[in-house]
């Protein structure tokens, strides 16, 4: 049986791929098509950032650290986020990887 995190990764990879399919891939978790992705990045540095990939319906998601952003990549800092008042968007219940029991 694939883990819901291993879910949520291959729907990141995909949409990291084909970013058109934001906007159509169901949640892994609820099934909806509510994905959003946004990377937060230093000011001084925007191609690498951490990503925040969740659903708006059922506010579930992935924290996946140190990626590489897109040219079509949604980017946030933290001065940005803090200077947003209200802003809702990315709290999100973080899915956890899977831990090896060995």
């Amino acid at each position: 049986m694939k883990d819901i995190f291993e879910e949520w990764l291959q729907a990141y990879v995909r949409v990291y791929d084909d970013p058109q399919s934001l906007e159509i891939l169901p949640c892994p978790s609820c099934g909806h098509s509510a994905l959003r992705l946004v990377y937060n990045v230093y000011d001084s540095d925007r191609s690498v950032g951490w990503v925040e990939f969740w659903c708006d319906n059922c506010r579930k998601g992935i924290f996946l650290s140190r990626a590489v952003v897109p040219e079509w990549g949604v980017t946030v800092t933290s001065q940005e986020r803090q200077a947003m008042s209200g802003d809702q968007d990315s709290r999100f219940e973080i899915i956890p990887p899977p831990i090896d029991e060995d």
